[in-house]
């Protein structure tokens, strides 16, 4: 992976640009593609982030078949491109309040079409755009960008790995799970740690801020 989200935030900003971001990818992968790594089978990931572009759909995927031919983009040339519910607020976040596109509480068959749909959302427009390689190298079970209004019954979770997983595979796209865990962050653990969401993670204390002791002289 040549950059995790590059310029990230930057759309609309004056600290950088699209141009810069999309010359330096491109100039970035003329080097992968002159180097040994292609013929050796090692692929080049790309990714992409939408928040430093005004307009994705109109400008990414157009760069993208300009910058890598066909064959390259089936052979080596990964387009990456991460996908969070938790930031889509009504349109896909599930909230313990209102706001969401659902309720941690609503029943499962309440919110596994409306999972479908959120998540069908970004796949179809994926194949649409990249007909090469795909993946998605950052998704997660974070439901809410606020953790201590995100989901975290088993169940729930459980559906939206597996609808996760089931559409992008379909769809051709290999999805990376970020991360494998966080055992010093237990507010993010059912959202952020796979390794915990499998029940692989050893029971362990939660890490509280302690008062340091105090020392009087006569102990030094």
């Amino acid at each position: 992976t040549l950059m995790n989200e590059p310029a990230h935030l930057s759309a609309g900003q004056d600290w950088a640009d699209e141009t810069q971001v999309l010359d330096w990818l491109a100039q970035a992968g003329d080097k992968f593609r002159k180097s040994t790594l292609p013929s050796k089978g090692v692929k080049m990931y790309m990714n992409v982030i939408g928040t430093a572009f005004e307009d994705f759909d109109g400008v990414v995927p157009q760069w993208w078949a300009n910058s890598f031919t066909l064959t390259e983009q089936r052979e080596w040339a990964v387009a990456d491109i991460h996908w969070y519910s938790a930031w889509d607020g009504e349109d896909g976040s599930g909230r313990l309040t209102d706001g969401g596109l659902y309720h941690c509480d609503d029943p499962i068959e309440e919110i596994r079409p409306k999972l479908q749909t959120a998540i069908s959302d970004f796949t179809d427009n994926f194949v649409e755009n990249f007909p090469g390689l795909r993946s998605c190298s950052e998704f997660s079970l974070g439901t809410y960008d606020q953790a201590l209004g995100a989901c975290t019954d088993p169940a729930n979770q459980e559906l939206f790995l597996n609808e996760q997983v089931t559409l992008m595979n379909k769809n051709g796209i290999e999805p990376f799970f970020w991360t494998w865990r966080m055992p010093y962050g237990s507010a993010f653990e059912p959202g952020w740690s796979l390794k915990h969401a499998l029940g692989k993670e050893n029971p362990h204390l939660e890490f509280s801020c302690l008062q340091p002791k105090s020392v009087t002289p006569t102990e030094l």
